[in-house]
């Protein structure tokens, strides 16, 4: 199922990047893409931040054999 999202998304994109390529020139697709991409961080920051924090890290490992 993971295959067939990631191969529609680049259809998609293609497409996508294809059409404002046209109309806007070949630097469009990157800024629309960098935009996306700033939203999308945006959006997401606070989910982000408890991601890649993982407290277990922050003990020594003798530590935490007790």
């Amino acid at each position: 199922m993971n295959t067939i999202c990631v191969f529609g998304g680049l259809v998609a994109g293609s497409l996508i990047g294809g059409a404002l390529a046209a109309r806007y020139g070949v630097t469009a697709p990157f800024w629309f893409a960098f935009v996306g991409s700033a939203v999308f961080v945006v959006a997401l920051w606070r989910q982000l931040m408890h991601i890649t924090h993982d407290e277990t890290h922050d003990e020594p490992e003798a530590a935490r054999q007790g």
